[in-house]
């Protein structure tokens, strides 16, 4: 039994809102350059705009580039995001709680949270019902 879970409509949204502030910061910022236009030459104002557009762009390649939030459950392991763990490396499983992310304690003590804020109700009740009934009644 393999279950997959993927991020919703608002992590696509997150991702579009930051590429238009990024393109609006830009503005803003080229227009600060064209208003020190008159101060700097214009060797330093072509310096400045070629860096504010490969920061711009550096970004967006880094939001198109960057894998949607993704849980992969099944009977022996969990992958999160292509990164697999079995259920016997996991020492116990935190549920939200008042707002807080969902977490995994490994056995080495390592803390791994699961950013499950990006998945639907749905699919976050049923995540932490299928964890806490492998990992914490395990013992």
């Amino acid at each position: 039994m393999d279950i997959t879970f993927k991020a919703i409509l608002s992590y696509r949204i997150k991702i579009a809102g930051v590429i238009l502030l990024t393109a609006v910061g830009f503005f803003f910022i080229n227009l600060g350059i064209a208003s020190l236009n008159f101060i700097f030459q214009p060797q330093i104002i072509i310096l400045l705009n070629i860096i504010a557009t490969v920061s711009g762009v550096i970004t967006v390649f880094y939001l198109f580039n960057k894998k949607i939030p993704t849980i992969q459950l099944s009977e022996k392991s969990i992958s999160i995001n292509n990164v697999h763990r079995n259920f016997g490396e996991i020492k116990s499983f935190s549920p939200s709680k008042g707002g807080s992310e969902p977490f995994l304690i490994l056995n080495n003590g390592k803390r791994i949270d699961l950013e499950l804020s990006w998945f639907s109700k749905e699919d976050k009740t049923i995540i932490a019902e299928y964890l806490d009934a492998i990992i914490n009644n395990k013992k």
